[in-house]
């Protein structure tokens, strides 16, 4: 990125960012809570690693939360952007 570009930057309000969080990791949670513990503690059959399910879901979850948080980030700036134009 140019240093121009990252000059014309804009981020969204720190309590927007916080409350969107809050709202998604609330969302996480209570999914989680409806899940039993069996099916996650078994393995695949299909693993060579021998990574239980719940070790796939933390490992994607949290390689999926990087790309989400950077979309939105992405997409909150160039909001943020156009409006000031």
């Amino acid at each position: 990125m140019s240093d121009e570009a990252a000059e014309e930057m804009r981020f969204p309000v720190q309590n927007e960012v916080v409350g969107y969080a809050k709202l998604a990791f609330g969302y996480a949670e209570e999914a989680i809570t409806l899940i039993t513990d069996d099916p996650l503690l078994a393995a695949p059959k299909v693993e060579p690693d021998g990574d239980t399910k719940l070790d796939n879901v933390l490992i994607y979850l949290e390689h999926l939360s990087r790309h989400l948080g950077t979309i939105e980030a992405i997409l909150g700036l160039r909001r943020t952007n156009s409006e000031g134009e």
